[in-house]
């Protein structure tokens, strides 16, 4: 944006020790996340400058579509006129998969599972999707993958196709988008949510209980919604979205009236769920840190499951976005630790975001043991011990690993001491 703008709004992101405690101890509210989610912001924001800088110095990148610097001075309008839809756009989770996937395959000169173009050319949907949300009048283009022009966090545009990678052009006047190409084109839906002809919308779920809500979206379409590389459009059916919408309704339940302090933390560090296939007598689930906001879950059993599931995800959410402030650990890829919740041996990264993870889902199960006779979940007493154990073991021997720093010490103690 501009910068002398910029300079006018920098501001130095720092997290006072009071703040670590809190989220060692697994509390804090939403004034902590609200904090990482700052920090977040800023971090995708350079990390779209350097991608614009280093696509300026070699134009062939951009392929077909106009240059990155295009998109950049979009960008500019819609801070200018609209701030907050920047600030979307700059929250959105998959902004920070793809800024961050992007900006490998450019440092490690590799080629990503689609042309170079199309992964820089997402640039040009996001600044689409944040023009439409300021009501800008604009024209510009997008990449089209088999046909889908993806605009971040409105939906998919899908039109006729002769090749996988080609180009979309979108206008956008008084209100009205059109997107387009050689073989036809077709207007945006006044209610972008829902489905039209030539549009799938994102289906926003919101669930209430009493002054608690969460809000999210339900990404079956971003491709950069995945854990790794890009991956296609997988639409729900309605009767799927119905079954989440009822299963996400319980589980909030649960989460704000068993665990009201997380309740309300939670909805300042979730803002997008994708779904996974089903998997028997299982419920998988992940996030990434580069996703801050966003966590992918294959449907549960149960809205208990569910409820844990959540928390286990928000946990990864919080500490991916304070590992982005301060290290917990000294670098240490081997694989030298044995933990009871995977079957291959992990590096401290990977069992510090266990340990954390389950942390939390043993807090959960505890509220729900709790409620005694009254629990919706007569495994809770059994589930609490099952995890607290598991984890108990676990972080005895994390505490003593001389990797951690002095910050990740204070950090795996207070866990201790909670969890103790």
């Amino acid at each position: 944006m501009d910068h002398d703008a910029a300079s006018d709004d920098f501001v130095r992101h720092r997290l006072r020790w009071a703040d670590l405690d809190l989220l060692a101890r697994g509390v804090g509210g939403a004034d902590v996340v609200l904090r990482l989610r700052r920090a977040e912001r800023s971090r995708r924001l350079l990390l779209l400058r350097a991608l614009v800088e280093e696509t300026s110095k070699a134009p062939e990148l951009c392929g077909p579509l106009p240059s990155a610097d295009d998109a950049w001075e979009l960008l500019a309008r819609v801070q200018e006129k609209a701030p907050g839809a920047l600030d979307l756009m700059l929250a959105h989770p998959y902004t920070g998969s793809w800024a961050g996937y992007t900006t490998r395959l450019l440092t490690n000169r590799i080629t990503g599972v689609l042309p170079m173009w199309m992964h820089v050319g997402h640039l040009h949907a996001l600044a689409t999707s944040a023009a439409i949300h300021a009501g800008l009048d604009f024209h510009t283009q997008v990449p089209l993958w088999n046909g889908g022009a993806m605009l971040p966090t409105l939906g998919l545009a899908r039109l006729a196709a002769g090749s996988p990678c080609s180009v979309a052009q979108v206008r956008g006047a008084r209100g009205r988008v059109q997107v387009s190409n050689e073989a036809g084109s077709l207007q945006l839906p006044p209610v972008l949510t829902a489905d039209a002809s030539g549009w799938w919308g994102l289906p926003r779920l919101t669930m209430r209980v009493g002054r608690q809500v969460l809000s999210v979206r339900l990404d079956d379409l971003d491709p950069y919604r995945g854990l790794y590389e890009p991956v296609p459009p997988q639409r729900l059916d309605p009767t799927e979205v119905g079954a989440w919408r009822v299963l996400l309704d319980q589980a909030w339940q649960l989460i704000a009236r068993h665990l009201p302090d997380l309740a309300d933390a939670l909805p300042s560090g979730l803002d997008s769920l994708v779904p996974r296939p089903a998997v028997p007598f299982r419920a998988p689930s992940a996030s990434t840190g580069e996703a801050f906001g966003s966590a992918v879950i294959a449907r549960p059993p149960d809205a208990a499951a569910l409820a844990a599931t959540l928390v286990h995800e928000f946990q990864h959410i919080r500490l991916g976005g304070l590992l982005h402030l301060t290290r917990l650990h000294d670098e240490d890829l081997r694989e030298r630790f044995y933990t009871p919740w995977r079957d291959d041996p992990r590096p401290i990264a990977g069992v510090l975001q266990g340990v954390y993870a389950f942390f939390g889902v043993t807090a959960f199960w505890r509220a729900l043991a709790r409620a005694g006779p009254r629990s919706p979940d007569r495994s809770a007493a059994f589930e609490f011990a099952h995890w607290r154990g598991r984890t108990w073991r676990v972080l005895r021997v994390l505490r003593d690993d001389p990797s951690l720093t002095a910050a990740g010490r204070r950090f795996v103690d207070g866990i201790a001491e909670r969890l103790g």
